[in-house]
C-alpha cells in the first residue's frame, strides 16, 4: 500500500484548519444566544461586558455578567439576582470531545446571589431551578437506602491532591537541594 500523496496532506490539513475556524467563528457569533437561552431556560435574561472564549484552551472567562427577572415582554426588572465580576473556566477538551464536561479549574470573583424566601419558607431559587423539595417525608426503606447509598461512596477511594504547591529548601555550606511537592 503506498502512502498518501503529500497535496492529499496538506489539503485535508487545509480542510482541518477551515473547520476549526469555522466553529470557532460560529462559536462566537452564537455565544451571546447560547448565555441568553441558558438564562431564559430558568426565567432569566443576561448581559455580560466582555466574554472570551479559547477552543484550542478549553478557556471560558466572563466579565461583568449579570442575570435579571424577565416581564412578559422578556425586559429586564430591576435590581440583577445574580451578579460575577469575573468567572474564568477551563475545561478538559478530550473529555468535551466524549460528550463530558469535566471543570479543571474555575475562578470567580465578586458573585453575588439575591435569594428570598416565599411564605412556605422555601428559597426561590430551588424551584428556579427544578429543586423542589417532595413534599411528603421519605419512607424508612429510602431513609434506609440513602444511608447505604452515603456509607458506600463514603467507603470509595478519593483524589484529596492540593492545589497548593510549596517548595522545601535544605542548604548546607556548599549547596542547596530544593523540592517542590504538591
Amino acid at each position: 500500500m503506498s502512502a498518501p500523496k503529500p497535496k492529499r496532506w496538506r489539503r485535508r490539513a487545509l480542510v482541518a484548519l477551515v473547520a476549526v475556524v469555522g466553529a470557532r467563528g460560529l462559536l462566537a457569533l452564537a455565544f451571546p444566544w447560547i448565555v441568553e437561552r441558558g438564562a431564559r431556560s430558568i426565567g432569566l435574561t443576561s448581559e455580560y461586558e466582555h466574554a472570551t472564549l479559547s477552543l484550542l484552551r478549553g478557556r471560558l472567562v466572563v466579565q461583568g455578567l449579570a442575570l435579571y427577572e424577565r416581564d412578559a415582554e422578556d425586559a429586564k426588572t430591576g435590581a440583577p439576582v445574580v451578579t460575577l465580576d469575573y468567572l474564568n473556566a477551563d475545561v478538559a477538551l478530550l473529555a468535551l470531545v466524549a460528550g463530558d464536561v469535566r471543570v479543571q479549574r474555575l475562578d470567580v470573583d465578586g458573585l453575588e446571589v439575591r435569594a428570598a424566601r416565599n411564605a412556605q419558607g422555601r428559597v426561590d431559587w430551588v424551584a428556579r431551578l427544578g429543586l423542589d423539595v417532595p413534599a411528603t417525608a421519605p419512607s424508612a426503606e429510602e431513609r434506609k437506602d440513602a444511608i447505604e447509598a452515603a456509607f458506600q461512596r463514603a467507603l470509595e477511594p478519593m483524589e484529596l491532591a492540593s492545589p497548593c504547591r510549596s517548595t522545601a529548601c535544605a542548604c548546607s555550606a556548599r549547596s542547596c537541594a530544593c523540592a517542590t511537592t504538591r
